[in-house]
């Protein structure tokens, strides 16, 4: 619900933000740094290899990709993340409900690793009229929203016009000029979408960089064990890594604040901690 500690903070901030979130899996942490890849259903296959790619690259630097679970675009950038991290899938219908059917597999492990989201109540069908407010989900959770490709009428314009109107960002992936495909994407860039040729681009908008530059040799025993003793998915306690590495509660604390001055790990609230990515100021 919108009082609750979980809901995402960014959502709040929306225009009529939904007042009740269903889920399998699980919601984004609070601090988690969110980026959108949306766009066409009808993908050409550089769309979806481009998708694919940023979904990955994204991914690893400890990102959450959030998507739509669609047709094309969406599916990429899923399976892109999925090979390095998290995803979360913001649906047009319950989170029980498959759609579009073939991505059964996908969305079972998006609900794993991830989370799956929707405003809809379980058994709630998939209708046209649900997507677009769909879309300002998917825009309310993150910082940022990427469009791979999409026409003119496309509806990953609509999500970009929400971001647009919450004062988020918008990153545009250039396409041929012969393609029908990709002049939604160019008017964004005419209109001063930050232009993406690579991960780096969304990286650097944020002072983020992934956490493989951070390379395990570079830490102290004691700080490398306590690295090692965490991932990306489940936050532990100063107890549980205590009993993980069998270091004292005073050699784990000491690592975990050097871990975290670093911005190799972060705490989710609640005393708990978990790897995350070097970022900047927020």
């Amino acid at each position: 619900m919108f009082t609750d500690h979980e809901y995402p903070p960014l959502l709040r901030e929306i225009f009529n933000p939904p007042y009740v979130l269903f889920y399998r899996g699980r919601l984004p942490r609070p601090k988690e740094l969110l980026i959108a890849i949306v766009g066409a259903r009808r993908a050409s296959s550089y769309g979806r290899n481009v998708a694919q790619m940023l979904g990955a690259g994204l991914a690893a630097a400890g990102i959450g990709v959030v998507s739509g679970a669609a047709r094309g675009i969406d599916t990429a950038a899923h399976k892109g993340a999925l090979q390095k991290g998290q995803t979360y899938a913001v649906l047009g219908c319950g989170v029980d409900v498959c759609y579009p059917p073939e991505n059964a597999k996908i969305l079972a492990e998006i609900a794993e690793t991830g989370g799956i989201i929707s405003e809809y109540a379980p058994g709630t069908p998939p209708h046209a009229g649900h997507f677009p407010a769909r879309n300002r989900i998917i825009n309310g959770m993150c910082r940022g929203v990427v469009v791979v490709e999409a026409g003119e009428r496309s509806g990953a314009l609509i999500t970009a016009d929400y971001a647009l109107e919450e004062g988020r960002d918008v990153f545009a992936v250039p396409g041929s000029i012969f393609s029908e495909g990709s002049k939604g994407v160019h008017r964004l860039l005419k209109q001063g979408a930050k232009l993406v040729t690579e991960v780096q681009d969304i990286l650097e908008e944020y002072d983020v960089r992934p956490v493989s530059h951070y390379a395990a040799p570079e830490l102290l025993p004691d700080e490398a064990a306590v690295y090692g003793s965490l991932d990306y998915e489940h936050p532990l306690s100063v107890d549980e890594i205590v009993i993980k590495t069998n270091l004292s509660a005073s050699k784990v604390t000491y690592a975990l604040l050097q871990l975290e001055l670093r911005g190799l790990i972060g705490e989710d609230g609640a005393k708990r901690y978990i790897r995350t990515a070097r970022e900047g100021d927020r």
